[in-house]
């Protein structure tokens, strides 16, 4: 198609069943595009001007695409649909009222953009998503899936880095959910910032990054692997529903609640604190001491719990509690026959031996 140039002040009206072209420049734009039909570009699109237009916007070119929103928000969904080898790339914040989808081609976000929108999804197609160290913050207003990277992945290449992206979640009145398909370990960090409806996590035993909750709502978690836990500003309920490995640090509130059934590992590589804040733990916590390095479980205020604390026999353990450090290394060989220790009383510092019991389990 033809490059289109708008630079004066004049309305648009979308209307076209079929609209294409290579660029999009809305740059010195005055007037206001609107109407509801889809555009097909193939080059850049540069935005300006007031947009009501809430029509698709769909990449489908060859090459490398930049798309730059100068501040403005698209109303409709944006879809990467390139052919072949073509590339997305965002120039700056990139903003839309609706969705962001990933159908084929590539959505190169190596250069670490803002990006805002209300869900993210993949269509059928051979596509690749670069994270990078990208900034996603995904407001969701009604139920359903906020991100999903479970279905239609035939042919999905995920890759981040360098350094960390991030996904911000921030819900409304009805419930939503991520889901990450099989093996997918972007290593990203998570923050729920708050929503009634609650926000579920179903990762398929992948690896991520740090998770923060600091809002109101309800979070339930199923399995992955995480670095540190951090509930500070959070008000909700923590679900632990299905198991969860934990490498770094765990920080309670008194204003949250617990519900769990399972139990979470921790795998720390030199050493983990837990902050109780005061809350009676339901979950069993397995602590496992990797190969090489020794792992140090620290809890840093009083200890209640209704289940157990398990030192697992994959290496020799040293639990901190009430800053002293109590070495545990002769109980790998018990823990393999089925011996397991809890705590029976509160820690504190000047707790003795006897405040750790050691039985058999039957």
């Amino acid at each position: 198609g033809d490059n289109v140039h708008l630079n004066r002040a004049f309305n648009l009206t979308m209307n076209s069943a079929v609209a294409a072209c290579a660029n999009f420049d809305m740059t010195g734009y005055g007037g206001t595009i609107s109407g509801i039909q889809p555009l097909n570009f193939s080059g850049n699109l540069t935005l300006g001007g007031t947009i009501t237009w809430t029509g698709q916007c769909i990449a489908v070119g060859s090459g490398t695409q930049v798309v730059t929103c100068n501040g403005k928000t698209l109303a409709g969904l944006f879809r990467v649909a390139c052919t072949g080898a073509g590339i997305v790339q965002f120039a700056d914040t990139f903003r839309t009222a609706s969705n962001l989808q990933l159908q084929s081609g590539t959505l190169d976000l190596t250069n670490n953009p803002t990006i805002h929108c209300l869900a993210f999804n993949l269509n059928a197609g051979t596509k690749t998503l670069k994270l990078g160290a990208s900034q996603w913050f995904l407001t969701f207003t009604g139920a359903g899936t906020v991100w999903s990277t479970s279905a239609n992945v035939t042919g999905f290449t995920l890759t981040t880095g360098p350094g960390v992206p991030k996904l911000t979640f921030a819900g409304g009145a009805l419930a939503a959910s991520v889901l990450w398909g099989a093996t997918q370990s972007p290593l990203c960090d998570v923050e729920f910032t708050g929503g009634a409806g609650g926000f579920s996590w179903s990762s398929n035993n992948g690896s991520f990054h740090n998770f923060r909750a600091s809002g109101a709502g309800n979070v339930t978690l199923g399995n992955g692997a995480w670095v540190d836990f951090d509930f500070t500003g959070f008000t909700g309920s923590w679900t632990e529903s299905l198991g969860m490995t934990i490498r770094g640090n765990i920080k309670l509130v008194p204003t949250m609640t617990l519900v769990s059934t399972t139990s979470i590992s921790l795998r720390g590589t030199g050493g983990q604190t837990l902050t109780t804040a005061g809350l009676s733990i339901p979950f069993e916590i397995n602590v496992f001491n990797p190969v090489g390095p020794t792992n140090v479980l620290t809890l840093l205020d009083q200890f209640t719990s209704t289940r157990l604390i398990r030192l697992r026999d994959d290496g020799a353990g040293i639990v901190a509690m009430g800053g002293q450090a109590r070495t545990l290394s002769s109980l790998s060989a018990m823990t393999a026959s089925g011996w397991v220790f809890a705590v029976v009383d509160r820690i504190a510092s000047s707790v003795s031996a006897t405040e750790w019991e050691l039985y058999q389990k039957q």
